[in-house]
């Protein structure tokens, strides 16, 4: 019989994602692709190179998070790096019809009304990708309800 695993660390934790969460925001940041380089496509004559390659983009601060995600009361900002470029899109948090794991593919569905349909992060772990569509879903509703309750007391 095998080994029971036991899981030391959150899902996404698994994954090299880091996340803050505070009653009034979320920010969830996805670690740079060098870590699925390192474990999906490099034959084992390729460690040491690429291992050479990592430390110098360490050393010369050239390693960025593939991405940020911040989630608050005011706004939703998607931040993407494609090399040395950084793409930013900004929506108001009024304005998000829906933010979840796409079922047809692998990657987060973001939907504003008569304006975006859009797909992000299309190759990570189906895994985190559920993970950080139930975050974001769960916190844009407690904004949703908490804006509820106040309309409702006044």
């Amino acid at each position: 019989m095998g080994t029971p695993l036991i899981a030391y660390a959150e899902l996404p934790s698994r994954y090299g994602v880091t996340w803050e969460e505070s009653p009034d925001s979320v920010r969830i940041v996805v670690p740079t692709r060098f870590r699925y380089w390192l474990t999906r496509s490099v034959p084992a004559t390729g460690y040491f190179p690429l291992f050479l390659l990592w430390c110098f983009y360490r050393i010369a601060g050239l390693l960025r998070p593939r991405a940020i995600i911040e989630l608050n009361r005011e706004q939703l900002t998607l931040q993407q790096w494609q090399g040395t470029t950084r793409h930013v899109n900004t929506f108001s948090t009024n304005e998000i019809g829906e933010v979840r794991a796409n079922r047809f593919a692998n990657s987060l569905y973001f939907r504003i009304p008569d304006k975006v349909n859009m797909d992000f992060l299309a190759d990570l772990e189906k895994p985190l990708i559920e993970w950080i569509g139930e975050t974001l879903t769960a916190k844009l509703e407690s904004f949703r309800t908490s804006k509820r309750n106040a309309l409702e007391v006044n």
